[in-house]
């Protein structure tokens, strides 16, 4: 939820993730994949981080945060936008 919540992706984006829970050498772990692609499936980028289950939406955030800076605003659709609770002021043109 934190990751589509913070590549302001809706249901029918075309975003996926997946969490799996898995014992590693310091206890539990989360494991999360995600990945946003292209409509037409040209373009996809797909990137995976660890950690606790206690940070798993830290975790969802800044997966969704390194897909940004590596251009997925750009598949979603939403180049220049300048993120929630925030105004563009003036002309773009």
């Amino acid at each position: 939820r934190a990751l589509l919540a913070t590549l302001e992706a809706g249901c029918s984006a075309p975003v996926a993730a997946y969490a799996e829970l898995a014992e590693g050498d310091a206890g539990e772990e989360i494991y999360l994949r995600g990945a946003v692609i292209s409509p037409d499936g040209t373009r996809e980028i797909r990137l995976s981080r660890t950690g606790t289950p206690a940070d798993a939406a830290e975790i969802g955030k800044a997966l969704a945060a390194e897909l940004l800076d590596l251009g997925a605003d750009t598949i979603l659709g939403h180049e220049g936008h300048t993120g929630p609770g925030t105004q563009q002021i003036g002309s773009t043109e």
